[in-house]
């Protein structure tokens, strides 16, 4: 695998101003000469404490704790590596960015993302490093603190309620229950989703919207559709909301429709009256 400064040779404009500064501050933490050096450093050290007469199973053990915190080093080098190559793939068509990026938003950004090594987890560390790249200021730390904490289980369950979500932030609720069997979450997946910090912890929340011919556009997963009533203007759902951090991770998570689900909130709002719209395409 190519280290930064190979990749930064083979590209151009955005992407190559990402990944000057990306390497600068990196190589604070796990530059490969740096890492080698550190442990040339602790080869000695060892040496030197074996000629102390330290009997054998001591000098066994310093240079296992050496060869951890070198491979440690290395997994944590090659996971920030695959997310900077992924990112600049995201800003190929970027001729290049409008400010400087933030080295201390990099900083924060390596410490939270250095020891992700599925690759969708990559995946929303790259859109998330490219999108701060185009537009300083979009994810907070507190987010990158969030997303550092997913475990797999959470992070599946999260992009699964993706694919229900409402103009970006809600979750309309289809039954009473408020679980969501047509995309597998029960209460008790919605409750550790709270618990990680991406759906807010209130689950009595009431939407209310006053909707006229302007404003009645909704948006489930990328997909429009409209809400209209022959009398009514107030409309009133009730819904789960994500957080300020977990709004700001769905806007990079890949999205799918759910249409089963789209059928069941039809079905949900024509109760009361409530005409729900085909997609728009």
């Amino acid at each position: 695998m190519a280290d930064g400064s190979e990749i930064a040779e083979h590209v151009s404009g955005a992407a190559q101003q990402l990944a000057e500064v990306f390497n600068k501050v990196v190589s604070v933490y796990v530059e490969p000469a740096t890492i080698r050096k550190n442990a040339e450093a602790k080869a000695q050290a060892i040496e030197i404490v074996s000629q102390a007469k330290l009997v054998a199973e001591q000098k066994e053990l310093a240079q296992r704790a050496m060869l951890g915190q070198l491979q440690t080093q290395m997994y944590r080098h090659a996971n920030l590596e695959n997310i900077l190559a992924r990112s600049q793939e995201m800003l190929s068509g970027v001729s290049t960015l409008e400010g400087p990026i933030d080295e201390e938003w990099i900083h924060r950004f390596i410490e939270a993302a250095q020891y992700s090594n599925k690759p969708d987890i990559q995946e929303i560390w790259a859109k998330i490093l490219a999108q701060e790249a185009i537009k300083p200021g979009t994810t907070t730390y507190r987010t990158m603190q969030t997303l550092n904490q997913l475990d797999p289980q959470e992070a599946q369950l999260f992009e699964r309620i993706n694919n229900i979500l409402i103009d970006g932030e809600y979750i309309y609720k289809v039954n009473q229950e408020g679980t969501f069997p047509e995309i597998n979450i029960e209460y008790k997946d919605i409750l550790r989703l709270i618990a990680a910090g991406l759906i807010q912890p209130n689950d009595n929340l009431n939407l209310t919207l006053e909707l006229n011919s302007t404003n009645n556009t909704f948006d489930l997963a990328g997909m429009n559709f409209l809400i209209s009533h022959p009398s009514e203007t107030k409309f009133v759902i009730n819904d789960y909301k994500l957080t300020p951090s977990g709004k700001e991770i769905a806007h990079v998570v890949n999205k799918t429709p759910n249409m089963e689900y789209f059928k069941l909130l039809r079905e949900k709002l024509a109760l009361t009256g409530w005409v729900v719209s085909d997609p728009i395409r």
